[in-house]
């Protein structure tokens, strides 16, 4: 009987000691590439605000912020394959939300109404601040 115990409290040692494993493993290995993208995005996205009146300018970064935004939910949705994370599934449809307003800003910038494309860029900026949390 005894060694049925000590075998017992190996297997839950090990069990364990494997479950943390994997609850430290959430973020697969394409996080560092999502969040590197994304810190750009968020870059690119603070730029395109600060541009003001400027719509070339903020054209240009709210381009730049789409494009690293989308390659950031790119390396998340393999995270999300090879983990299930909920938290880099949240990161995922905040960002794509963001990007929806900025494209949404940049057709406003085009169409030469300011107010409006600074109203998206802001919101677009939110989703994706908010985005970046769940990384």
């Amino acid at each position: 009987m005894t060694n049925y115990k000590a075998l017992f409290s190996s297997l839950l040692v090990i069990c364990t000691v494997a479950w943390l494993g994997v609850q430290n493993a959430v973020a697969g290995p394409h996080a560092d590439e999502a969040k590197k993208h994304a810190s750009t995005a968020l870059k690119h996205g603070e730029e395109m605000l600060d541009s003001g009146a400027d719509m070339h300018a903020f054209v240009m970064h709210a381009q730049a912020a789409i494009k690293h935004a989308q390659e950031a939910v790119m390396h998340a949705q393999e995270d999300v394959k090879e983990t299930g994370s909920q938290e880099v599934q949240s990161f995922i449809d905040h960002t794509n939300e963001g990007i929806k307003h900025i494209q949404e800003a940049i057709r406003q910038a085009q169409m030469d109404y300011p107010d409006e494309a600074m109203k998206h860029g802001k919101e677009g900026m939110m989703h994706l601040r908010e985005g970046f949390k769940h990384l």
